[in-house]
């Protein structure tokens, strides 16, 4: 907590010492015995993003992203989604500070990230979250998914086939239901309009429309297809295509 209130507070103060302080960090991330302690070692690395400028600033920061992507999962398989939602926003605030990062690093990234969206088990805010870092990755990073193909594959066959097409096919296209929903009071519906805010299927067709929009349509059109294809019956065909109501 110390760490986090110094790196929010006198951070510049603290350029001299950056080496020492990442490495620190580093080691905190990997903390067997205490939660905590790792999700204050991510808050404190977010409020160092503004340091990270120079070359060797930015190989520091690499070498912490392993750790905070272990962080992640550490609380996901522990079932402490706050925590791992609180511990995701250090990607944000990655992407908002333009850190120049490997390729490579980025693809590790997305690879975390698509399966957290993929994984029914969480909570859909948690997968929301995922899909927003990769949609963020296809606004401005599409040079990563365009350098490998493998990836794109993947990203499409996650978002179309195990996120929208199973949402549609589902009882309410993937809303939480069928019934005409007549006897529904006024609160009912205030409710399901705010599921929907955090309704991971529509979140994976702004990130489909973001992929088309950034790549060529030549590299994204014949994936989805070949997902829809590969994931509906002919019965059910026409129903995959008609968006829900």
């Amino acid at each position: 907590f110390l760490l986090v209130t110094m790196a929010e507070a006198v951070g510049e103060s603290l350029r001299p010492h950056l080496a020492q302080m990442f490495a620190l960090l580093q080691a905190l991330l990997a903390d067997p015995a205490s939660a905590a302690v790792c999700s204050f070692a991510v808050q404190a690395l977010s409020a160092l993003l503004g340091l990270v400028e120079r070359k060797e600033e930015v190989a520091l920061l690499r070498a912490t992203l392993p750790g905070v992507m272990r962080v992640v999962e550490r609380f996901l398989q522990a079932g402490e989604e706050a925590a791992a939602q609180r511990a995701m926003e250090f990607f944000d605030d990655l992407a908002e500070a333009e850190v120049r990062l490997p390729v490579a690093d980025v693809e590790a990234q997305v690879t975390l990230f698509l399966r957290i969206a993929a994984n029914e088990q969480l909570l859909a805010h948690t997968r929301c979250s995922a899909l927003f870092f990769i949609q963020w990755v296809a606004d401005c990073k599409p040079a990563v998914l365009r350098r490998s193909p493998a990836l794109l594959e993947r990203c499409v066959a996650v978002i179309c086939g195990q996120i929208m097409v199973r949402a549609l096919l589902s009882d309410g296209h993937g809303r939480g239901g069928g019934g005409d929903g007549d006897d529904d009071d006024n609160d009912d519906d205030d409710d399901d309009d705010d599921d929907d805010e955090w309704e991971p299927s529509l979140f994976a067709a702004r990130v489909v429309d973001s992929l088309s929009s950034s790549l060529p349509s030549e590299k994204v059109c014949p994936l989805v297809l070949a997902v829809v294809r590969d994931c509906v019956t002919p019965a059910e065909a026409p129903r995959a295509l008609t968006p829900p109501t």
